[in-house]
């Protein structure tokens, strides 16, 4: 829950009219993924006993990864001036961080929904 509370503080709502705007902006969206990252790590510290959960954890984890390597690829852009929305990985047509968060909701899991702090 903590998390969660660190990543709200984040939120940055700015318009973006300078170079230096797209580095702060850059800086806090890196804080956040690696926010993210760690809680990523906290959910697998107690993985599924039973075969099924662990193959849909493992498929979720690396769906998570993706997200995450995808705003990692975000940051860079801001970091090179590039002031485009946010391109996350489709599957399917729907946008990863749906599908991460779908399956997050149905499964009771709503604190383990990837943030909407970089939706379009």
């Amino acid at each position: 829950m903590a998390s969660r509370i660190e990543l709200a503080s984040l939120a940055d709502t700015r318009r973006i009219e300078s170079a230096e705007d797209l580095l702060i902006r850059a800086d806090l969206v890196n804080e956040a993924t690696e926010i993210l990252d760690r809680m990523l790590d906290e959910v697998f510290r107690v993985l599924p006993t039973d075969d099924k959960g662990l193959a849909i954890s493992e498929m979720w984890r690396t769906d998570y990864e993706t997200y995450l390597l995808d705003r990692r690829a975000y940051i860079t852009k801001l970091r090179e001036g590039i002031n485009e929305p946010f391109a996350e990985t489709q599957v399917e047509g729907i946008p990863l961080s749906e599908k991460l968060g779908t399956f997050a909701r149905a499964n009771d899991m709503d604190s383990c929904a990837p943030p909407s702090d970089l939706s379009v």
